[in-house]
């Protein structure tokens, strides 16, 4: 016997006709990036998470640019995604001297620091990981993750004031 944790086939069969009647809209309108399907999206979902605001990014790592730019932070953002430590530590260094060093929080954050801070030292950059552990101390087990430092901040200046 099969235990099925979500049922897409049936799910897809209940709401076969609105998922067909709106891919033919955007279809016809030809409006794949913005336009009036996302618009409407982000205000249905702003509202059902009762948040005031929603955008649509098409990845993770937009989202990781957005909280970062949210944040104040306004130099180039290097993305670690799929690439190795020695990798990236040789891209940034080429083209900067002093990094900051901004990983997850979590164990797997933690390794891929440390292994990223040592080939950007061994490389002649000067990787600055005091921010990165300011931050881990300061958020502590609320957020894990570098997305969610802006959610995380927007909460603390609701809390206690700007």
């Amino acid at each position: 016997m099969q235990v099925h944790f979500v049922d897409l086939k049936t799910q897809y069969q209940e709401l076969r006709e609105e998922i067909h009647a709106a891919l033919e809209e955007v279809m016809a309108g030809a409006s794949f990036v913005l336009g009036d399907a996302v618009a409407h999206f982000e205000r249905e979902f702003a509202e059902y998470c009762g948040a005031a605001h929603c955008v649509g990014v098409a990845s993770g790592a937009d989202a990781l640019h957005l909280a970062l730019r949210a944040l104040g932070l306004t130099g180039p953002v290097i993305m670690a995604s799929r690439r190795s430590a020695l990798d990236l530590a040789e891209d940034a260094a080429r083209s900067y001297r002093e990094i900051i060093l901004l990983t997850d929080w979590d164990r797997k954050g933690d390794e891929m620091a440390r292994t990223i801070e040592q080939h950007l030292w061994s490389v002649g950059s000067r990787p600055d990981g005091e921010i990165r552990s300011r931050i881990k101390k300061l958020v502590r087990k609320e957020i894990k993750d570098v997305e969610s430092l802006h959610r995380y901040m927007e909460r603390m200046r609701y809390l206690y004031g700007p």
